[in-house]
This record gives structure tokens, sequence and C-alpha cells, in this order.
């Protein structure tokens, strides 16, 4: 089973970060709030499959503590977390 990361804040300076995780093997979830540039960070890596999109506002605080939630229900317990 491949391990998990989550970056939160990808689409700004943590997009290499991102991009390398994928390339090390994780399966990585970004987060960011605008998904114009969520998909970039996935569409400019070499591994696009190991990259998955998570638009998510950080302000709304309820619907972030769900989307987390649902994330670990889904993907299981993140390995790495990067912030």
């Amino acid at each position: 089973m491949a391990q998990e990361a989550l970056v939160i804040g990808a689409s700004g300076m943590l997009t290499e970060v991102s991009r390398w995780l994928a390339r090390q093997g994780y399966q990585v979830t970004v987060l960011g709030r605008d998904p114009v540039k969520l998909r970039s960070v996935r569409d400019g890596s070499t591994h696009q499959e190991s990259i998955h999109l998570l638009a998510q506002d950080y302000h709304q605080t309820d619907s972030l503590r769900q989307a987390i939630a649902d994330l670990v229900e889904k993907r299981g317990p993140m390995d790495v977390v990067v912030a």
C-alpha cells in the first residue's frame, strides 16, 4: 500500500514539495482554496495519477474538519502532513 501525504497550501510555495512527494511514491492530496491552482499543481507533475485535489477554504473550519475526516476515511491515515 502506498504511503499517503497531505499538503496544505500546495498551490503556493509547496507546489514542488507536492510534486517531489509524488515522485517518491506517495499518494499526495493537495489542499487549497483555488481549484484552478490545485489543478496546475497536478498538471505540472510527472506523476499526475499520484496527486489528488481537495479544494477547501481554510477559513470554513467546520467544513475543513469534515473534509479532512472524509479524506482519512477514504484514503486512510496520512503518513506525512506538510503545511
